[in-house]
């Protein structure tokens, strides 16, 4: 109890400056206040902006560091302000322990003057701020919103434009299409009705040409079987006739290498000679064989072509009513029999010149031969001659 008398004795003797203007207002009316809840509403204030900056977290960062440079200036000044002389209050009635006691609370008294109203200035600060912020939040919000708005009416716009030209072109290709199909239909109609008479028309016509066709196909087909066998002569004709002047040649040369092996030895020539009519003699024969040959296989092929020929033109005469039935199959044999005849012809043509070429090969080669062996002969007894001479 003593020490609560002396505790309000020294608030009370305490100066002004280290009291809040309530308590001077209530120290004047009477009586100091019971409880002060300002510093509890300050620290719910305070909790209040740290949860609400956890949320903020990059946010607040800035704040603080922005409110604890302010604080930092202002603690300074209030410092500088607030810095009272006790001394010049002394009071010789106190003791000395009881002036310590007195000048500890009056510093926690401004410490705690000094938080307050550095948490007021700091959540004061951090408001605006945070309010700054948000407005600037809220305008680029509306900035980007009303961006995007134009961005989509634009696109919108855009989109409608061309749906609007997709929907012209689609509805001229409609158009387009359906005079294209009017006119399709219009031509067709009328090709279908040319068509028609065509045809009725064009039956009549080859049933009339038919049977004139007919007949002069198979004369035609006569003709150009005489025609060929024609042919056929005039090159066996014209192989008759290169054979002789290859033998011509063959006994000029002869005739000319006789004259000038007698010189040497007319023994040897004659001997050579004899064996040369053999050889000629043997391939002669041996041709003439080839060429009976060959032209019985002609004579044979072409008389089984010729009565094959009759037997059909003979069927085709008695078989009149069936002609219009089995002309393609007449056709079809008459081409395969042409083919036939020309590629045996073909054959034959090949074969003869092969035959040829192999009897002038073979008498090019004899002939090489026996120059040959005359020269060697002949260079031999030029040999004894000479080695006897020197002899």
């Amino acid at each position: 109890m003593q020490r609560k008398q002396i505790r309000s004795k020294k608030n009370q003797s305490l100066p002004n400056m280290f009291r809040t203007p309530e308590e001077i207002k209530r120290a004047s009316a009477g009586g100091e206040p019971k409880k002060r809840l300002r510093f509890k509403k300050d620290n719910s204030v305070n909790s209040d902006s740290s949860s609400s900056a956890s949320s903020k977290k990059n946010s607040g960062g800035e704040l603080r560091k922005k409110c604890k440079t302010k604080l930092k200036q202002q603690s300074n000044i209030s410092m500088s302000t607030m810095s009272p002389d006790l001394e010049s209050f002394y009071n010789p009635n106190i003791s000395h322990h009881d002036m310590r006691i007195l000048q500890s609370l009056a510093l926690k008294k401004r410490e705690t003057l000094q938080y307050q109203q550095r948490s007021y200035e700091a959540q004061k600060l951090w408001e605006e701020d945070r309010k700054s912020l948000e407005r600037k939040q809220e305008e680029k919000r509306k900035e980007w919103k009303s961006y995007v708005e134009k961005k989509r009416k634009r696109e919108n716009n855009m989109n409608t434009m061309r749906m609007e030209e997709v929907k012209q072109n689609l509805r001229q290709a409609q158009s387009l299409l359906e005079a294209r199909l009017t006119e399709r239909d219009k031509r067709i109609e009328e090709m279908i009705q040319q068509t028609e008479g065509k045809k009725i028309r064009h039956s009549i016509e080859m049933k009339e040409n038919y049977e004139k066709k007919r007949f002069l196909a198979e004369a035609n087909h006569l003709e150009r079987e005489l025609e060929r066998i024609m042919q056929y002569e005039e090159c066996e004709h014209e192989l008759n006739e290169k054979l002789k002047k290859a033998e011509k040649l063959r006994q000029r040369d002869l005739k000319n290498f006789r004259k000038k092996v007698a010189s040497t030895n007319k023994l040897e020539e004659l001997r050579h000679q004899e064996r040369m009519d053999e050889l000629m003699e043997e391939d002669k024969f041996m041709r003439n064989q080839k060429m009976k040959e060959l032209q019985e296989r002609e004579d044979k092929v072409i008389q089984r072509y010729m009565e094959q020929v009759r037997q059909k033109l003979q069927a085709i005469k008695q078989n009149s009513m069936h002609r219009e039935l089995k002309g393609q199959q007449a056709r079809a044999t008459v081409r395969e029999l042409e083919e036939g005849l020309e590629t045996w012809q073909d054959h034959v043509m090949l074969m003869q010149w092969d035959a040829l070429r192999r009897s002038e090969a073979n008498a090019k080669l004899l002939l090489a031969n026996r120059r040959l062996r005359v020269e060697c002969e002949n260079k031999e007894r030029m040999i004894q001659h000479s080695r006897r001479y020197r002899e």
